[in-house]
């Protein structure tokens, strides 16, 4: 059984909201917009840092290809081309 703190009768959400908290600093870092809409829900804008990295195409290339999304895309494209789709 798992239980959480208990404050005034009700869970105690202090150590949920801390972490948030360093959470949303780190999010304030890396995007020119963080709008927070709840404990743990926000909105980023990260265009001029999409921008930027899609400006660098090789930098562009280098983190797709180390996440492996590119590999992934490349192959959807093949497959979908092997099926006669066009994209």
């Amino acid at each position: 059984l798992v239980t959480v703190p208990v404050a005034n009768e009700k869970a105690d959400l202090s150590r949920y909201r801390d972490a948030g908290t360093e959470v949303f600093e780190i999010c304030n870092d890396v995007a020119d917009i963080c709008e927070r809409t709840s404990i743990d829900e926000a909105y980023l804008d990260i265009t001029e840092s999409a921008r930027k990295l899609l400006s660098n195409t090789k930098e562009y290339e280098r983190r797709m290809r180390t996440s492996g999304v590119l590999d992934s895309v490349q192959s959807r494209l093949a497959e979908m081309e092997n099926d006669g789709m066009d994209y």
